[in-house]
């Protein structure tokens, strides 16, 4: 037999298992029909334990911060300048954090393979060493996510670095791709453009922002504070990966974090200081120049609030994401939750005005049950909590192949909207021929038309659905979806009244009993009560939001 060809990246139009072997599932992304069967070949997942995802996140972190501190010296050196390691933590941390933990599972991934295949020789075809560099971090951010040809690069450094001898290491000539171009955003696009100091924020009109900043000038003045921050650490990372890392943060520093920095800087210095003034609004922690700005003002004693804009995430076991560039600032509005465990910050926990809107809105319940689908990615760069992506999709068909045939006949489905991730409606239509696609263009403004929302993850719509108080079931698997102990006793409460289930079967079967009146069985005064309990932690609405909001921001 001749030697086979290890497909880093993606599939080509002859693959074979016979002639390739696949690195990863990310080879048949967009390349299905290549190989059919392909769902049944053998992958290794080094990270397909939870508890496995929570020690690899907590060790990113560290490394991550280790590595911010090193780069902070330098920066300070390079632009005469003397700032903080806080302020460092907000300009560098979202493009360390993301290369870190991109490149850590790559790399395990790789190692797992290794010792999966042996001693087997294998043909490499390894793509150029050059990529372009990004303009920004959201730029990066992107493509840690979407571009496949990041990711081959960064695949084939690894390979490189890492190749045993039995590899055949091959250059495939094949010339490299870019990231995509992003529109570049002004200073003012993530801060005060017209002195508000509340803003950004769903559900919110503009006189709220108005009146509630009014009252954030009123009140008194008080220290800033920012969330403590651990001491780095390299340990336990091999040295040839952080070797492999240095050379990757250096190739992968956006130009706004290299040379385009000073100008940044300088516009962000001249911004008016607010020393002891609350900044409320929701951050986008991907934007250097609304990062450049917040370092600033937080050198400046400003007082800087973020405000979740999405729900359930935060019950995660698993969040390095949030832990480093959410919960680090003054303070953490959240939609009713007061601790994340294992995780630090100050969490207020306030009504959220977007909720109130879904809450209040009237219902007009059509015949249609909608099962809702989150994305599918190809590859996911980071630690967090997230099913594995064929197992995923296989639950959607057991639960459709579980479902009666009236059920079957109301049932639409509405797939995350997205091109870059694996296709499951295609993928679904292949075996449920009948099966409708949700065809509207605002799903949270349709959510109280449907008869039965049903979510087969965690997710931000899944708050939406229970405080827009709609007939609503959930299943996933919970050891893919991990919560904290403290967060998962609320998630306890609903498994206990019917609404959430462990197995595709159990909640097609709850499907099928309550068909026949499912407003009565939605409205039973227990269930109620248990729906309204989840919600006041994880989707609070409130009819007098805004004056809980005017009292909270005038004595924080």
């Amino acid at each position: 037999m001749s030697m086979r060809t290890l497909v880093l990246n993606s599939a080509p139009s002859d693959f074979h298992p016979d002639t390739h072997i696949a690195l990863g599932p990310w080879c048949f992304y967009k390349a299905e029909e290549i190989y059919p069967a392909w769902e049944k070949l053998p992958f290794v997942d080094p990270f397909r334990n939870c508890a496995d995802r929570i020690a690899g996140g907590e060790a990113c972190r560290a490394l991550s911060h280790a590595l911010v501190e090193r780069i902070a010296t330098e920066m300070n050196q390079r632009h005469g300048m003397q700032h903080s390691r806080a302020y460092w933590h907000v300009v560098l941390m979202d493009w360390v954090l993301h290369v870190v933990m991109i490149s850590r599972r790559l790399w395990c991934h790789v190692e797992a393979f290794k010792h999966a295949v042996g001693s087997e020789p294998l043909e490499v075809p390894l793509p150029g060493t050059e990529f372009p560099r990004p303009d920004d971090t959201a730029q990066l951010v992107t493509g840690c996510y979407n571009s496949t040809d990041f990711r081959g690069w960064l695949i084939g450094q690894i390979v490189r670095q890492s190749a045993p001898a039995n590899w055949k290491p091959v250059e495939a000539g094949k010339p490299n791709s870019s990231f995509a171009t992003r529109r570049s955003r002004a200073l003012s696009d993530n801060c005060d453009r017209r002195g508000d100091r509340v803003r950004h924020i769903s559900g919110m009109r503009r006189w709220h922002e108005i009146a509630l900043s009014t009252v954030v000038r009123l009140a008194p003045k008080r220290p800033a504070r920012f969330s403590a921050l651990p001491s780095g650490s390299m340990d336990g990372f091999p040295p040839l990966f952080l070797q492999l890392l240095d050379r990757l943060l250096e190739a992968t520093r956006p130009r706004n974090l290299g040379d385009g920095f000073a100008k940044l800087a300088a516009a962000a210095a001249g911004r008016p200081a607010h020393p002891g003034r609350l900044d409320v609004s929701f951050i986008d922690p991907h934007n250097d120049v609304g990062n450049i700005a917040r370092a600033q003002a937080g050198e400046s004693d400003e007082r800087i609030v973020d405000v979740q804009h999405g729900g359930v995430v935060q019950g995660a076991a698993v969040a390095p994401f949030s832990a480093e560039l959410e919960y680090c600032y003054d303070t953490y509005i959240t939609w009713g939750w007061t601790e994340h465990p294992p995780y630090n910050g100050r969490f207020l926990p306030l009504p959220y005005p977007y909720l109130r809107l879904l809450e209040r809105s009237r219902r007009k319940p059509g015949s249609d049950i909608v099962l809702v689908g989150t994305i599918m990615p190809a590859f996911t760069p980071r630690f967090d909590c997230s099913a594995d992506t064929l197992e995923y999709r296989r639950w959607k068909a057991r639960f459709i192949a579980s479902l009666g045939a009236a059920a079957q006949r109301s049932l639409v489905y509405r797939p995350y909207p997205t091109s870059h991730a694996f296709d499951d409606l295609k993928w679904l239509k292949e075996r449920f021929a009948e099966l409708r696609e949700w065809q509207g263009t605002n799903f949270n403004a349709a959510l109280k038309s449907f008869r039965l929302v049903v979510l087969d993850h965690a997710s931000t719509t899944f708050a939406f659905a229970m405080a827009a108080n709609v007939p609503t079931i959930g299943f996933w698997n919970q050891s893919d979806w991990l919560m904290s102990a403290k967060p998962w006793e609320k998630f306890k409460a609903l498994e206990r009244v019917g609404i959430l289930f462990d197995t595709p079967e159990k909640a097609a079967a709850q499907v099928n009993t309550i068909l026949p009146d499912i407003e009565a069985w939605w409205l039973d005064p227990e269930r109620q009560r248990v729906r309204k309990e989840w919600c006041r932690t994880f989707a609070w609405s409130d009819r007098w939001w805004f004056w809980r909001w005017a009292k909270a921001l005038a004595t924080l």
